[in-house]
């Protein structure tokens, strides 16, 4: 909900907290939206209006959207010729559903069908852990079972795990060509922004869905997986890349899981840092996990995973193509 600088009207109780409907007016007295609170929480229908017409209608659960909603489409985001409208519906936050998008004339353009919300279950815990150690034909299997149930994000996850252990990479592109939102390719790196940081692979996984950018998605489902599955799913963000990647993080992805040579990850990490910062930050991740698994992090981190961040420059000039986006990044700083 965004009414900046917009005159509002509406009651607030004696602790100062929003309660029920208020309106919001531009500086010419024009009404631009309202929006219903419940202790100072968007909690009921929010809707957006230029000129007298609605242009966006959301439903909010204790701030959260939930239920069916509509809104106009702007030109950079959906890759569909003609789209004016988009219509779904969210529960609890996430994506859900039929998806569709319409011209001016209400016609569908294109429409998707997001299936159920990913769940914290079994399934989802047992693609974000690595004890379930499947081959990549029986991930793919496992993949299918859970699309034709509707579990299109757990389905995405396995389907991950597949090709981060050597399954052919097209099959999750195609997949996600065929079942995630038709966006620009603008806006698929700013949905993957937007959820770069996130805690929740239910989030990460409905992001993909709505058309975030694949690589970086898997890459924040490697930091928050663990021992085998986090190597995988930095292993399938690597192999989704539409370039050719240095020999040296394929190396470093395949060792970067128990039993794998560690020192050789932390030097791979070092000398990727300028030409693949991102990958670099997650390796360095995974390994600071294994090894505080066999050594007291007094034991091995001022030696190691701190001394890397501060490490010097690569020995090797790569001329691999830059990662999309060029920063540092915020998950090794976090991790370390």
């Amino acid at each position: 909900m965004e009414f900046e600088g917009a005159t509002v009207e509406g009651h607030r109780d004696e602790y100062g907290m929003r309660q029920g409907w208020f309106r919001f007016l531009n500086a010419s007295g024009e009404l631009i939206g309202t929006a219903h609170f419940r202790d100072d929480i968007l909690h009921g229908q929010v809707v957006t209006l230029y000129r007298g017409l609605c242009v966006a209608e959301l439903n909010y659960i204790d701030g959260l959207p939930h239920g069916p909603y509509r809104r106009r489409v702007h030109e950079d985001v959906y890759d569909v010729p003609k789209a004016a409208w988009e219509e779904g519906s969210f529960s609890c936050g996430l994506v859900s559903g039929i998806f569709r998008l319409r011209d001016e004339s209400g016609n569908v353009l294109c429409s998707r069908d997001f299936g159920l919300t990913p769940r914290e279950n079994d399934t989802l815990r047992a693609c974000l852990k690595g004890g379930r150690l499947w081959g990549p034909a029986d991930w793919f299997e496992h993949a299918r079972e859970l699309f034709a149930n509707a579990r299109l994000g757990e389905g995405l996850a396995a389907m991950a795990r597949g090709v981060g252990d050597g399954g052919d990479p097209r099959t999750l592109r195609e997949t996600l060509r065929r079942v995630a939102a038709p966006v620009t390719t603008a806006e698929s790196i700013r949905r993957a922004a937007a959820v770069e940081k996130s805690g929740s692979a239910r989030a990460l996984l409905a992001a993909l869905l709505r058309g975030a950018e694949p690589t970086s998605v898997l890459r924040r489902l490697a930091v928050l997986s663990r021992e085998e599955a986090s190597a995988a799913f930095l292993g399938a963000s690597v192999a989704l890349r539409e370039w050719p990647l240095s020999p040296i993080v394929f190396r470093a992805v395949r060792e970067a899981r128990p039993g794998g040579d560690t020192s050789m990850v932390l030097e791979d990490a070092k000398t990727l840092e300028l030409t693949h910062p991102d990958e670099a930050a997650v390796l360095r991740t995974l390994v600071r996990r294994l090894l505080n698994k066999v050594i007291p992090p007094a034991k091995h981190e001022p030696a190691t995973v701190r001394s890397l961040a501060r490490g010097d420059a690569p020995t090797l000039r790569l001329t691999d193509p830059p990662t999309i986006r060029r920063r540092a990044s915020a998950v090794a700083a976090s991790e370390l």
